[in-house]
């Protein structure tokens, strides 16, 4: 079985993404480089002492081990398309 990419084959960073939804909301981020295993770590900790956060150590894990090669033509065999990421008017 392989991995289902449900996703338009658009390319787009994560931090392009955030950027143009921060501008939307006529925002302007700011972006701080950090090693993502301490930042996992602490998350990790956090879920093991029961705090509730809005974001979970498994979604990290999910960004730092993205699919490399993501197969786009899957859905479209079935007949499925995904709408391109567009920039906000």
């Amino acid at each position: 079985p392989q991995a289902l990419t449900a996703a338009h084959e658009q390319r787009w960073t994560f931090r392009a993404i955030l950027e143009e939804i921060a501008r939307s909301q006529g925002k302007k981020p700011r972006f701080l480089r950090l090693p993502w295993r301490p930042v996992w770590a602490g998350l990790r900790w956090a879920e093991m002492m029961g705090l509730r956060l809005n974001f979970r150590s498994d979604s990290l894990l999910s960004l730092m081990n993205q699919n490399p090669a993501p197969r786009f033509d899957i859905p479209l065999l079935s007949g499925s398309r995904f709408r391109p990421f567009r920039r906000a008017a």
